[in-house]
């Protein structure tokens, strides 16, 4: 009878060892706990080298009487590769005990030709780039140090129990680990005995624990297969492993408790059989606990995942053990779960959006965030799908050949409800101004990506919309990307955050280069009201899939880490594809507003600007400049961005004559392109005197009256003392 893997794998004694293993050999030969090298090889060409090995076995003998001798035969298979690939080592008996041990590899085969049994696991993760940068010396170290650790029962670390190996897989079982976990961990006393009957949990979407992925023939419809899950949470921690088994179910009985898998076929037999049904197989989910969590898992359940196979019976069964029964191997269910905890984006798993605008951009956005578990999508488009699309879009079909186009919320939807096979997304094919509010009040989250003007300006002035807005565009053919996430209870708005970033302009050079950009690119750029983005449907646009991919890739990562409480904000995603070293991201925080109600305007100004004047009212005379902003007449919004105090302002106790702003004006008009520009006028009362006007304050009224009067902008009067203030204004005819 065959004894060695030499004589069992059939290798041929050679005289010496190719040239390439020379730096290996030669590492055998002057380890001090290593004696000898022979050389084999096979008629495929594999070579192997033999040598003995000495282990310092525990004085009280090896961990639960594991045969494991103080000198054993080692073998060695080299690849051609070598030293690009490691090298396996394994023990030169048959009888060695590699199925009570772990961190064992599983059997290397070519077709159904085993060439290699079970061998050491001696790394963790790529063993070739550990043995290239280790070399064959520390090979042959951690080789001697596994063999002394299993003798001493310490191969599982602290870092995690090593599951145990599987040496056949005939089958898969496809399941969320972590529903079955939670199962388990939370129900410890009694025992877990339920059934699933496989058929029934495909199509159920909310429990969805157990999805069965066998051979084609088991799924047939008119087939009932139970499943079985089971676990006793009273039952000790065991370390105990089983490598192999004879195919029988009894081969578990040392890991499982056939008394509970008794009771567990009782359950059955009185609650869910029927004599309509014949039952030939079950699928038995089994839990274990172990000392620690297992390696890559929070849980210290392991599961061993069985297909029971039963003689053809038409009545009640019993379970006696001598029933066939093969592993099956795990494959982790792909769920919004398992995706959220693949992205680190569990706290976006029960949101809730609505994503106006499905093109290049915004297709981007909604597929990776579908990725990261976002599948309660609301997907608002009334385009269909043409060729040109197919350049930029995240989805790469328009029509299903018959002449027929879909459209783009279409496909989105049903994109995401085939990719977790669910129907939690929903296709709004229409305008989106035909979206009510109500509709969008579902929501947690409005997400913008139409590059549409009408669509900010629809969404800034419904201020019955209850969600915060994020809006993602691209501008400045394709350079920037521009992302604005709304403040609570929408201040600011779209419209203002937009007029926060004009005025960046101002000190930035980026945001300046832009407007100077589309100013001389648009002829009547100094009469809109507001920047529209830039679109990417039309089959003119030199835009390629790339830029809008990184802009995409940027819009969804700020999404992911979006706060229900914090403030607005803006950010500005610079990208040169050219030129890839002048990339950068700017985040311009959108300050508080304080809003104030006067002849049914509204007049916003940034709570630190308010404080900022507060304190200069502190001093015994007169300050004053003139408000720098914006004027929204649709909305009747007046938004204060900052102040200017003129260097020639004359200063007295009870007055102030304000100083020349023309140089000022001029720089500022030059800067934002006429974006932002002068709102008003302001002055302080000094020692808390009254925030009312004065007999001069109304002269200046009136003057400012007859001068803005002929320009239709309202006049803007404030008023401050050292803890409050006054607006007037007059609005035009």
């Amino acid at each position: 009878m065959k004894s060695t893997l030499v004589e069992e794998l059939g290798l041929k004694q050679i005289d010496k060892c190719p040239t390439q293993y020379q730096d290996f050999v030669w590492a055998i030969k002057e380890a001090s706990f290593l004696e000898g090298a022979s050389f084999f090889s096979d008629l495929v060409g594999f070579h192997y080298v033999l040598s003995t090995i000495t282990i310092n076995l525990p004085s009280h003998g090896p961990y639960e009487d594991l045969d494991i001798r103080r000198k054993e035969e080692v073998l060695f298979l080299l690849y051609a590769h070598y030293p690009y690939q490691a090298p396996k080592v394994t023990i030169n008996r048959t009888d060695f005990p590699f199925p009570s041990l772990p961190h064992v590899n599983m059997p290397f085969y070519i077709g159904d030709r085993l060439f290699f049994p079970q061998t050491l696991c001696l790394h963790r993760g790529n063993i070739n780039e550990w043995f290239f940068d280790a070399g064959p010396e520390q090979f042959l170290h951690r080789t001697r140090e596994w063999l002394k650790d299993a003798a001493k029962g310490e191969l599982v670390k602290d870092d995690g129990f090593e599951p145990m190996m599987r040496l056949e897989w005939k089958h898969s079982i496809i399941y969320d680990l972590n529903s079955i976990h939670q199962l388990m961990a939370t129900n410890p006393k009694p025992p877990v005995i339920l059934y699933r009957n496989i058929l029934d949990i495909i199509n159920d979407e909310r429990d969805s624990i157990v999805r069965v992925d066998i051979h084609a023939s088991y799924k047939n419809a008119s087939e009932y297969v139970p499943c079985l899950i089971l676990f006793d949470g009273a039952a000790p921690p065991t370390a105990k492993y089983l490598g192999h088994h004879n195919n029988r179910l009894r081969d578990f009985w040392g890991l499982m408790d056939s008394a509970l898998i008794q009771r567990g076929v009782r359950v059955f037999n009185n609650n869910h059989y029927s004599a309509s049904i014949l039952l030939r197989k079950f699928l038995l989910i089994y839990g274990v606990r172990r000392p620690q969590p297992l390696i890559g898992s929070s849980s210290d359940i392991e599961l061993i995942n069985c297909l029971v196979e039963l003689p053809e019976y038409s009545g009640k069964f019993n379970i006696t053990g001598d029933e066939s029964c093969f592993l099956l191997n795990h494959i982790n269910s792909f769920g919004p779960v398992n995706a959220a905890g693949l992205s680190a984006s569990s706290s976006l798993i029960d949101k809730k959006l609505a994503l106006l605008g499905c093109g290049a951009l915004g297709s981007k956005i909604s597929l990776s965030l579908a990725r990261m578990g976002v599948i309660q999508q609301t997907l608002i488009d009334k385009d269909k799908m043409l060729p040109h699309n197919l350049t930029r879009h995240a989805l790469q079909v328009y029509s299903d050949g018959s002449g027929r186009r879909f459209y783009k919320s279409d496909l989105m939807a049903s994109t995401i409800d085939f990719l977790y096979e669910t129907n939690s997304s929903r296709s709004c094919p229409k305008d989106i101004l035909d979206v009510s509010c109500d509709e969008l009040n579902t929501q947690d989250y409005v997400v913008d990506c139409t590059a549409s003007g009408i669509v900010l300006d629809y969404l800034a002035s419904a201020k019955t919309i209850m969600p915060r807005v994020f809006r993602a565009e691209i501008a400045h053919e394709g350079h920037l990307g521009l992302m604005f996430f709304e403040g609570p209870d929408r201040i600011p708005d779209l419209r203002e955050l937009r007029n926060i970033l004009y005025y960046q302009a101002m000190h930035d050079d980026v945001i300046y280069r832009w407007l100077q950009h589309d100013k001389d690119n648009i002829s009547d750029f100094a009469h809109q009201e507001f920047q529209v983005g830039l679109g990417c449907s039309s089959d003119t646009m030199i835009l390629d899939d790339a830029v809008i991919s990184a802009h995409a890739s940027v819009a969804t990562s700020i999404i992911k880490s979006l706060e229900a409480t914090e403030p607005g904000f803006i950010y500005v995603n610079e990208y040169h594809e050219n030129n890839l070293t002048r990339n950068s991201v700017k985040k311009f925080e959108a300050d508080s507003f304080e809003v104030f109600v006067c002849n049914n305007w509204n007049i916003k100004m940034k709570c630190s600007l308010l404080r900022r004047i507060h304190l200069l009212a502190k001093d015994d005379s007169e300050n004053g400049g003139i408000f720098i902003g914006n004027i929204h007449a649709r909305s009747k919004t007046v938004l204060i961005l900052d102040i200017h105090v003129p260097e020639g302002n004359q200063r007295s106790p009870s007055g102030l004559v304000r100083g020349d702003v023309k140089n000022y004006m001029e720089h500022l008009e030059e800067r934002t392109c006429g974006l932002i520009s002068y709102v008003g006028e302001w002055h302080t009362h000094p020692r808390m005197a009254s925030t009312k006007m004065s007999s001069i304050d109304r002269s200046t009224f009136t003057l400012l009256k007859g001068v803005l009067g002929v320009m239709q902008l309202p006049v803007v009067h404030g008023i401050f003392n050292e803890q409050n203030y006054d607006f007037y204004l007059f609005e035009c005819d």
